[in-house]
């Protein structure tokens, strides 16, 4: 395919399939069977939607899903929505409520395991009443948690 279909070199739109120089629609990806056209495209750059087009952003009244389809509604896999998208878990500041994802200020707080990096330095277990006090407002763990303290006053 001729280079000059690839303005953008990060774009990768290719040329209509058997042809070196019938560029292919900016929102195709490797390749059309059509020139010109965001309905004949191998792959999209960014979304494709119910009648086949690849399009740069999901039009008004449907979601998007995965980071590459638009859809009417969100499938049962990745069924919570915010704000037009779709996604398996609610995202950080999000909590689920049904089929949706509420916006919370005070969401519960997520603590991951030790080994991730809660603690400085990351330690495997609880082992003094300061090293408990990092866990402090934590409402939900991710991980395994020991607690091993003797001599507790």
């Amino acid at each position: 395919c001729d280079s000059s279909c690839d303005l953008n070199r990060d774009s990768n739109r290719g040329c209509e399939d058997g042809s070196q120089d019938k560029c292919c629609d900016k929102e195709c990806l490797g390749g059309c069977t059509r020139a010109d056209s965001p309905h004949h495209c191998n792959a999209c750059q960014h979304f494709r939607i119910g009648n086949g087009s690849c399009v740069a952003t999901c039009p008004p009244g449907l979601k998007e899903v995965e980071k590459f389809i638009c859809k009417e509604e969100c499938p049962d896999d990745v069924g919570l929505e915010v704000n037009g998208k779709c996604y398996k878990k609610c995202p950080v500041g999000y909590r689920e409520n049904g089929k949706k994802c509420d916006k919370c200020d005070n969401c519960a707080r997520v603590c991951i395991a030790p080994k991730s990096g809660i603690f400085e330095p990351p330690i495997q277990k609880i082992k003094t009443l300061s090293d408990s006090a990092k866990l402090k407002g934590c409402e939900i763990l991710n991980g395994n948690l020991e607690i091993e303290m003797r001599n507790v006053p």
